[in-house]
């Protein structure tokens, strides 16, 4: 009898990437189930939020990639605070507390932990818990603590950064690559301007979904493994988004204009992967400007 590996999140854009390869590489009688509260074809649909749905649902699971939260773009974290972190801390304790005794379960953390002031590359000495992302930050920095309890269980916590790549969301509530590569397409569409909140200069480090779907499975596969940072060394800005475009994009570019009143997140994401690099047997492999084309052109096929 195989190994069952379980996915939460598995209709969102990192989990749907998760499963695929997973599948892909599953031994002969190894289940690779995907759960997720929005309906689907290739996934349990389930509220893991419920203490007892979740404990049921991860029955017999060796394996689980804990990737499900509630989750929206800068707009709607700034207004959403409080709703965004009680009910990830649901899901959290759910899932961790439900989780079978001896399972290893990989937590998919974020880098809203780490303090939003901070410009400098973070490493996992920076999370003090002290002024991380309000509601979505403060909701990881719990379910960091409750993995750290949970001591009938295995974990691992990755501080995933921003994802980019095809598949994406493409609207407010995706991820500013994304929402840039779409709005673009519309700007030249429509013949208006292209709008970039800010000054254009916030700093993310990026990380294509193929890596990152990668990193978490390296993670799983360590032993003794440490807290890590998932994200390429590629820092990206909208404005330099924006210059790649010019060269990826066959139309005329849009004239760009910037709301400087528009919610910005903090000035700067950037990832110290030392920690990962000195870890893991895995390296990034994509590189920045084929995985920005590849997201402009899955978003301009749809």
């Amino acid at each position: 009898m195989g190994e069952l590996t379980v996915v939460t999140g598995a209709a969102g854009f990192i989990g749907r990437e998760l499963c695929r390869v997973l599948r892909e590489r599953g031994g002969r009688g190894d289940e690779v189930r995907g759960i997720d509260i929005r309906s689907g074809r290739q996934h349990v649909v389930e509220d893991l939020s419920d203490p007892k749905r979740a404990k049921h649902t991860l029955e017999g699971a060796t394996r689980i990639y804990h990737l499900a939260a509630r989750m929206g773009g800068a707009a709607f974290s700034a207004s959403n605070r409080i709703e965004t972190a009680i009910e990830n801390s649901r899901i959290d304790s759910s899932v961790i507390q439900g989780a079978p005794k001896g399972a290893h379960l990989v937590y998919a953390s974020s880098a809203c932990v780490y303090p939003t002031y901070l410009t400098i590359p973070l490493d996992k000495l920076f999370a003090d818990g002290r002024t991380p992302l309000p509601g979505y930050g403060d909701a990881k920095l719990f379910g960091e603590r409750l993995c750290d309890l949970a001591d009938h269980i295995d974990t691992r916590i990755a501080r995933i950064f921003t994802v980019y790549g095809p598949g994406g969301r493409a609207d407010a509530g995706g991820k500013f690559v994304e929402s840039i590569c779409a709005n673009w397409i519309h700007a030249v569409r429509d013949r208006h301007p292209l709008v970039i909140w800010g000054d254009g200069e916030q700093q993310r480090s990026v990380i294509h979904v193929r890596d990152c779907v990668n990193a978490l499975i390296a993670l799983m596969d360590c032993e003794d493994a440490p807290t890590i940072n998932v994200a390429s060394d590629d820092v990206l800005t909208p404005n330099r988004l924006v210059e790649m475009l010019k060269s990826i994009s066959p139309d005329v570019a849009p004239i760009i204009e910037y709301d400087s009143d528009a919610p910005i997140g903090p000035i700067a994401r950037v990832s110290d992967n030392t920690i990962a690099r000195d870890t893991l047997t895995w390296r990034p492999s994509i590189p920045l400007r084929q995985g920005i084309e590849e997201t402009f052109r899955s978003i301009a096929a749809r």
